[in-house]
């Protein structure tokens, strides 16, 4: 990825974050030939929580598949403002980092495409997650971030990875996506989102 596609991605998310990009992780390793740093928002009045946004992920075009979104991806997480991602050697971050950096990689290693509701079953070392969701970040009110032009012809998808559970992930394969998606977003404005991203299902 260019400065100036890097700066597309990162200008992307800070108009829709509402808000400047406050630090850059940079790639460690992915083990893969593609560069993927990880922007890190911190919380606001507007969105209380932490925001990690990858760059560089799109650069892999994946696949061709039946879908009116791009074949292009990069992801986001949201995390509790509650929990301090701040600091050097952080295993906090290191946490949500790794979940960032093996999603944006496994199309890469796979050689395959991945949107919006499909899951990956990974280990975590830590907690009671099983795997990931990828769903839309519909706590966004502007739903132009879904979709991020990178370049001439270029555009990517900007989808919201959900950490699930062995038994939401049974769930979902059994029932479909709908029934987890109804859980972290309910249409009833009664009932409250559960969007952030956890080690361990406190709902």
């Amino acid at each position: 990825m260019n400065v100036k596609e890097m700066d597309r991605v990162t200008k992307h998310f800070e108009t829709y974050f509402e808000q400047k990009c406050n630090n850059v992780l940079h790639s460690m390793t992915n083990g893969t030939d593609y560069h993927i740093d990880v922007l890190l928002f911190t919380p606001t009045e507007k969105y209380p929580f932490w925001k990690l946004a990858t760059m560089g992920a799109s650069d892999f075009d994946m696949p061709k598949c039946k879908s009116t979104l791009p074949n292009r991806n990069e992801y986001m997480i949201f995390i509790d403002k509650n929990i301090d991602l701040t600091g050097k050697n952080n295993a906090e971050l290191n946490w949500y980092y790794d979940i960032l950096m093996k999603v944006a990689s496994f199309p890469i290693y796979e050689k395959t495409y991945i949107s919006y509701c499909h899951d990956i079953e990974m280990p975590f070392e830590e907690g009671n997650m099983a795997g990931i969701m990828l769903t839309f970040p519909q706590v966004i009110e502007n739903t132009g971030i879904l979709r991020c032009k990178i370049g001439i012809m270029r555009q990517c998808a900007c989808l919201q990875i959900m950490p699930i559970t062995r038994e939401e992930l049974d769930l979902k394969l059994k029932d479909g996506a709908q029934c987890l998606i109804d859980k972290f977003y309910p249409e009833d404005e009664s009932k409250p989102m559960h969007f952030l991203a956890e080690k361990d299902r406190t709902f």
